[in-house]
C-alpha cells in the first residue's frame, strides 16, 4: 500500500473545510438546526463553526500556531457570547464607529487621510484631494497633509494607521470605483462631524 501525498493530504483537508463551511452556511441560515435548543441564535452558532472550520484546516496544513491565534481568540470571544460574557475583542466602539482607544480627532484625520488616498487613486491633485478630504473635520488642507506625511512616515500612533487602512480595506471591498469611495468616506465624514 502507498502513502498518501502531501498534495492527497493537504487536498482531503481543504475538503474538509469546504465541508465545514458549508455545514456552517446551513446553520447560519436556520437549515439542520434545533432551533429550539440553539435559543434561536443560530447565526452565531453558524459563524462559530465555520471560523472552526477555518481554524482546523489551518491546523491540519501545519500553518504555525500565532497564525491562528487571532481567530482562536475570535472563536473563543464568540463562545463566551454564548455564556453571557462579553469579551474585550467584542465590546461596543464608542458611538461614531471609532474605538475607545482613537480620539475623534485622531480617527477624523485617519480616515480623511484614507479618502485623500482614494481621491489621489481617482486622478486628484493632492491639493484638490485635501481640500475634499479636510473640509468635514475642521481641519485646514495643510494640516490634514502634515498629519498624512507623518502618518505614511510611521510617526503617528498603530491605531491610526490601523484606521486608515481599514477604511481603505473597506473601500476596496466596496467594489466601488476609488473616486465614489472617497465620496462616501467624506459624506460618512460629514455625517460625523455636522458642525465641522
Amino acid at each position: 500500500m502507498t502513502s498518501r501525498t502531501q498534495s492527497e493530504a493537504d487536498a482531503d483537508a481543504l475538503q474538509r473545510l469546504v465541508d465545514g463551511l458549508v455545514e456552517g452556511l446551513d446553520v447560519y441560515a436556520g437549515r439542520n438546526v434545533d432551533q429550539e435548543n440553539e435559543g434561536g441564535n443560530f447565526k452565531r452558532l453558524g459563524v462559530e463553526q465555520s471560523l472552526g472550520a477555518v481554524i482546523q484546516y489551518l491546523l491540519e496544513i501545519n500553518t504555525r500556531d500565532d497564525l491562528r491565534t487571532p481567530l482562536l481568540t475570535l472563536h473563543g470571544a464568540l463562545a463566551d457570547l454564548d455564556r453571557g460574557t462579553v469579551h474585550p475583542l467584542l465590546e461596543k466602539a464608542v458611538g461614531d464607529g471609532r474605538p475607545k482607544n482613537v480620539s475623534k480627532d485622531v480617527f477624523d484625520l485617519a480616515v480623511a487621510s484614507a479618502a485623500v488616498e482614494l481621491f489621489r487613486k481617482d486622478g486628484d491633485t493632492l491639493p484638490d484631494a485635501l481640500r475634499k478630504a479636510s473640509r468635514h473635520i475642521g481641519k485646514t488642507s495643510a494640516q490634514l497633509r502634515e498629519w498624512r506625511k507623518k502618518l505614511r512616515q510611521g510617526e503617528q500612533r498603530a491605531e491610526a494607521k490601523r484606521m486608515y487602512d481599514i477604511t481603505l480595506q473597506d473601500a476596496g471591498a466596496s467594489g466601488d470605483t476609488p473616486g465614489v469611495a472617497a465620496r462616501k468616506v467624506v459624506e460618512f465624514l460629514k455625517d460625523q462631524n455636522p458642525k465641522a
